[in-house]
């Protein structure tokens, strides 16, 4: 095999691309089970945006010029664990505080991570970001689409 297709075949691009495929593969084949075709709507939206995602992770992969440095590359790295730990607390806390407050609180905290500090104009923008993003969520939800999410001790 040559280095150029090892470096592809290494590449966290190109793993996540493949299993993204497989996953719309899988989901495509669950899609099918369901009766109601206006019931397939949201799963055909997310097949769509699974596949189109994987492709284009492929296609990076493979425009890829670098090759990958001498210390292995990590699928996963210390501050996407601690924002999977983020998401889990964030799920868990929906039965307690609420879809709506867990949310909120998700996206705060995660903003804040992400951007690396607590600076008072990044506090300002979390909690615009997260406000916006919840009543989007509120109305795309419940007054849309009517749906009953899980509630708590707040929305």
């Amino acid at each position: 095999m040559s280095s150029k297709l090892q470096s592809i075949l290494k590449n966290n691009d190109f793993i996540v691309g493949v299993i993204f495929l497989l996953f719309g593969v899988v989901l495509r084949f669950q899609i099918l089970g369901i009766k109601n075709s206006q019931s397939r709507i949201f799963p055909y939206v997310t097949l769509v945006l699974v596949i189109a995602s994987g492709i284009t992770l492929l296609i990076q992969a493979f425009l890829k010029r670098e090759k990958q440095s001498a210390t292995k590359q990590k699928l996963v790295e210390k501050k996407e664990l601690i924002m999977f730990a983020v998401l889990g607390v964030a799920c868990f806390l929906m039965k307690i505080l609420g879809f709506y407050t867990s949310i909120f609180l998700l996206l705060f905290f995660s903003y804040l991570y992400v951007e690396g500090t607590w600076s008072e104009p990044a506090v300002m923008s979390s909690l615009l970001y997260s406000a916006v993003c919840t009543i989007l969520l509120y109305l795309g939800f419940n007054v849309l689409l009517g749906m009953i999410t899980p509630t708590g001790l707040f929305l």
